[in-house]
C-alpha cells in the first residue's frame, strides 16, 4: 500500500491552440518493498489532447492519451502514448517529457513526439513544451 494516494484532475496547455485534461491517480510508495524515496509521486494518468483554434484553420485532431508521471521535489518525468486523431485517421506517438514540478502540482515539461505509425498530421509538432496543474481532488 501507499503512504498518500488521491485522485486527481489535470488541466494543461501544450502551446499554439493544444489543450489537455486528465484524470489521474497519485500516490506515494510505502517503502514496504524497499523503493520508498522522500519526497517522490507516481501517477498513472487517462487524458485527451486537443487543438482549439479560434481561426479554425485547422482541423479539429482529439488525442486520447495514457501517460506515467513521476516528481521528485523540484523535477519531474512523464512518459505518454498519444492517439492523435482526425477524420478517420490516427496518428499515434510517444513523447517522454520532463522539466520542473512543484510538488508534482504544477509542471513546466519539455517533451519530443516519437512517431509510432507511418501516418503523421502536420498539426503535431515534434517539440512540445507544457504547462498542465494537477488539481487533488480525493485522498484517501
Amino acid at each position: 500500500m501507499a503512504q498518500a494516494e488521491y485522485v486527481g484532475l489535470k488541466l494543461g496547455y501544450l502551446g499554439r491552440a493544444w489543450k489537455e485534461i486528465g484524470i489521474g491517480y497519485g500516490y506515494v510508495p510505502d517503502g514496504q518493498s524497499g523503493s520508498y524515496i522522500p519526497g517522490l509521486i507516481l501517477s498513472p494518468t487517462l487524458g485527451v489532447e486537443f487543438n482549439h483554434s479560434l481561426q479554425g484553420e485547422e482541423r479539429a485532431i482529439i488525442a486520447p492519451k495514457l501517460s506515467v508521471e513521476a516528481h521528485y521535489v523540484l523535477f519531474g518525468a512523464r512518459l505518454n502514448v498519444i492517439d492523435y486523431q482526425t477524420q478517420g485517421q490516427h496518428d499515434w506517438r510517444f513523447r517522454p517529457e520532463a522539466g520542473l514540478s512543484l510538488l508534482g502540482i504544477v509542471n513546466v515539461f519539455y517533451g519530443y513526439n516519437i512517431p509510432l505509425s507511418e501516418n503523421r498530421f502536420a498539426e503535431v509538432q515534434p517539440h512540445k513544451i507544457s504547462l498542465a496543474i494537477n488539481l487533488p481532488l480525493k485522498k484517501f
